[in-house]
């Protein structure tokens, strides 16, 4: 047998499995859960509709039925599920979990054939739709309720106005966004970051750069006020032009460091298994004054809201605490990035933040080959899209929490996941709504056992996050990574349930080959590297090790420019007293100057160190 060795490169090769590999997963997730129904001290005739909601999936399994599993993943979601529950007891508490992991197991899974792009684009177009409303008609009615006696509405965007300004001023810091800006990890607009090409240092040195027009003065500002990245252009045009020393042409060295474009290109990403999410690919000068503005206002979040948008601790607290005695409700948004119209923000956002979204934004967009006008400020993939929705749902949840007389109370915002107290979810709700928003009503919860926010679902006090398969089984690793998953599903759920998946557990193993079998190891964060397993690991006494595939980058350093991957290192203060030479300070991540590309990457067997206590650092 060629087992894989410490030190060994590898190859993935693609895992031969038998055709409909899916469906044959969720067949043995059936049988796992199936057993459980009859110990169930439940009620005949929840345990009837336990067994029917069982045999519909076995039935769509049998068939190998798309549209079949997608019906059973509509009828199988949260709210569903909670219209037919009963919350007395632990065991309704389990029945809830196995009925939402039947759902959920298939419900993000990239079905072949499936046309998930068009959805989304309807979808984009009904949001487009509901923001030029709100832009000409609907905002009117916010305006009238502002002015009214209304006990929460009532004088409303005054309020929230002030609120916001205090949060971020009444002015940016344009030397602020130019000190946070920096380049994304995503692709962004130009042919030049195709092929993987769209990692830090490409983005510095591929010209020309990628901006609107009503961006290109802050950017060429952002370029001319940093000495290394004007230096670097400098070399860079001198070289092209064969004029070292002399004189340059001004006027033709930023044509050729600028590519005016009208705005962006709006795509599709996965999200579940009937529709994608449409992201909109940004130029690049724009997105990298766009993460300067999201810098600076999570910043002023975090110090004067103590909203820290790193962190999503708060709100899966508030959601287990919520869960468990009904004292704060989550509330989600439907598109809540795709449905910030352009005249809410005017309507709340201090004169010059709004003019600034307006020179960063990309007000057209080319959607199937057309060029379309956009009313809203922004989508997903927009580099403060994430910020300003965090500060319009923020500023909305403390007006109402201040009318409720519940401002001493927590609450937590996180994007567009919104934890409030309960007596303030359904005026919030209301306000939300007059702003030109959409509840969505299948991930929202006012009241009952259930709460869900920021990747943690809980009914009562048991976490009930369920597994999905979210993309198809290509390797080794993501054996790996649905296995390790439902090893930590079993720890996770309550002892009592007794729940082990242990036969969709062996079937995965069964088509691991042979050569990777001896990957194994204890639980840990990294989920696709080797197998969670309980037996003992090679060693002795307290310290033994195990083998796990190690993942690098693969670095493209032979033909590359030093001004430009200087700027890839950024900039850092030192204390005149550190030690420099500290032993202990020690590099893990590679060099800073490494060129990588998107998703060109090594794979070797390595060696890890573990005691009973732990890893060893």
């Amino acid at each position: 047998m060629n087992l894989v060795r410490e030190g060994d490169p590898v190859e993935l090769e693609k895992i031969r499995l038998p055709k409909s590999f899916e469906f044959k997963l969720l067949g043995t997730v059936i049988r796992d859960l199936e057993p459980q129904i009859d110990l169930l001290s439940i009620g005949d005739d929840a345990r009837d509709m336990l067994k029917s909601d069982f045999n519909q999936a076995k039935a769509a399994t049998r068939a190998r039925s798309v549209d079949a599993v997608s019906r059973l993943s509509t009828t199988l979601n949260s709210q569903c599920i909670l219209s037919g529950t009963d919350i007395s007891s632990t065991s309704n508490a389990q029945a809830f979990f196995m009925q939402y992991q039947l759902g959920a197991f298939l419900k993000k899974y990239p079905f072949k054939g499936v046309d998930t792009q068009q959805p989304a684009i309807v979808k984009f177009g009904a949001a487009e739709k509901q923001c030029r409303l709100f832009n000409t008609e609907n905002y009117k009615a916010l305006v009238r309720m502002d002015s009214s006696i209304h006990p929460i509405l009532g004088g409303c965007l005054d309020e929230i106005r002030r609120d916001i300004e205090k949060l971020l001023g009444e002015f940016p810091d344009q030397d602020g966004v130019e000190a946070g800006a920096s380049h994304g990890p995503g692709v962004s607009l130009g042919d030049a970051y195709k092929g993987g090409c769209s990692t830090n240092y490409y983005k510095w040195s591929e010209l020309p750069y990628s901006v609107t027009l009503d961006a290109l003065p802050l950017a060429r500002r952002a370029i001319e006020n940093d000495p290394r990245w004007i230096g670097s252009l400098d070399n860079w045009y001198r070289k092209r032009c064969n004029n070292l020393y002399g004189p340059i042409d001004v006027e033709d060295f930023w044509s050729r460091i600028f590519k005016v474009v009208p705005g962006s290109r709006i795509t599709n990403v996965p999200k579940t298994a009937l529709t994608d999410r449409t992201i909109a690919i940004e130029p690049l000068m724009n997105v990298f004054l766009q993460l300067g503005v999201d810098k600076l206002i999570k910043r002023r979040l975090k110090r004067r809201w103590k909203i820290d948008l790193s962190k999503q601790d708060v709100n899966r607290l508030l959601a287990q605490l919520g869960a468990l005695n009904g004292e704060f409700s989550t509330i989600d948004l439907a598109a809540a990035s795709d449905t910030i119209s352009l005249r809410i923000c005017e309507l709340l956002l201090p004169p010059a933040w709004f003019a600034l979204l307006l020179t960063l934004r990309c007000p057209k967009g080319y959607l199937q080959g057309r060029l379309a006008t956009f009313d809203k400020i922004s989508s997903m993939g927009n580099g403060f899209t994430f910020a300003l929705e965090t500060v319009i749902f923020a500023a909305l949840t403390r007006h109402v929490m201040r009318r409720c007389d519940q401002d001493d109370l927590q609450m937590a915002v996180y994007g567009d996941d919104i934890i409030v107290p309960t007596r303030s979810g359904k005026p919030l709700v209301e306000l939300l709504q007059y702003c030109g928003f959409s509840i969505n009503t299948e991930k929202s919860f006012l009241s009952g056992p259930f709460r869900e926010s920021c990747g943690s679902d809980w009914f009562l006090r048991y976490n009930v996050r369920p597994v999905f398969l979210t993309q198809k089984i290509a390797n080794v690793m993501d054996l790996f990574y649905i296995h390790n998953a439902l090893v930590l599903l079993e720890q996770k759920l309550d002892w009592t349930w007794d729940i082990h998946f242990k036969h969709t557990r062996r079937l995965i193993r069964k088509y691991i080959p042979d050569r990777y079998r001896h990957l194994f190891g204890p639980i840990s964060e990294s989920l696709d590297t080797y197998l969670f397993s309980s037996r003992q690991t090679p060693g002795v006494g307290m310290k033994s090790w195990h083998l796990y595939l190690k993942v690098s980058a693969r670095r493209f350093n032979h033909k590359s420019d030093f001004f430009f991957r200087k700027l890839m290192c950024p900039l850092k203060g030192t204390q005149v007293d550190e030690n420099r030479w500290d032993r202990d300070r020690r590099l893990t991540t590679g060099n800073s100057f490494d060129i990588t590309r998107r998703d060109a990457v090594t794979y070797s067997c390595s060696k890890k160190y573990i005691r009973d206590i732990g890893y060893i650092p």
